[in-house]
């Protein structure tokens, strides 16, 4: 059917350029035939769409940076980069499906303001804004030279990131934490061989986007 529609088609053109087909040459009909044939409609790139959500809220993350690469053998000469792009104001973007779907490559997705952990390769893919914990030390115990308060900070999926300071003092810290979302402190003084001297937790921070959570103590 597709076939004799084409050459229908074909015969309505020659005649509006040539006039009726007896009144063509032969030569003229077959270019037209040979002009067409060549004429086919590419085939689109099989495409997989990714989207970059906020955890806890899933907002559409607009602007962040991801990359589809394979890294063979440690990648002693880099990476081999099969796709680099950054998201709409819908949160995605869209990368050749056989990448996608190669079993060997890696995502990954960075956005300033937000913590840069390594994430699994999906469709979908969550990331974490920063905010800020403006804390005050208050020491309370007696602890020997060169002990150290650690801080390790969990997010509401218990993800963690640890700090550590010098005991010698009470002062104002400034922590990096997990916005958004309640984090939650486990503290410990440890002295200069990491032995533990004491410990404790500190419950329910609601830590804010890109901003600062402040007026919170920590007496150790």
């Amino acid at each position: 059917m597709e076939t004799i529609i084409s050459l229908a088609l074909l015969l309505v053109f020659a005649t509006a350029a040539f006039g009726q087909p007896k009144e063509m040459s032969i030569k003229k009909f077959y270019l037209i035939i040979i002009i067409f044939s060549g004429c086919k409609k590419e085939n689109k790139q099989d495409l997989t769409t990714i989207k970059v959500v906020e955890s806890i809220t899933n907002l559409a993350v607009r602007g962040a940076t991801v990359a589809l690469f394979k890294c063979d053998y440690g990648c002693p000469f880099g990476a081999n980069i099969l796709f680099k792009g950054d998201t709409d104001e819908n949160g995605t973007c869209q990368v050749a499906a056989e990448s996608y779907n190669d079993a060997s490559s890696v995502v990954n997705v960075v956005k300033i303001k937000y913590w840069p952990f390594l994430v699994k390769k999906s469709t979908t893919l969550s990331i974490t804004p920063e905010g800020w914990l403006q804390l005050r030390i208050h020491k309370v115990g007696n602890y020997p030279v060169g002990s150290k308060l650690l801080l390790n900070l969990f997010d509401q999926s218990e993800r963690s990131d640890l700090t550590q300071y010098n005991t010698a003092a009470d002062g104002l810290i400034l922590v990096k934490a997990f916005g958004g979302q309640q984090n939650k402190i486990n503290w410990q003084v440890v002295d200069v061989n990491f032995n533990l001297l004491n410990n404790g937790t500190l419950n329910g921070l609601q830590i804010p986007r890109f901003d600062t959570l402040k007026n919170i103590t920590l007496n150790y």
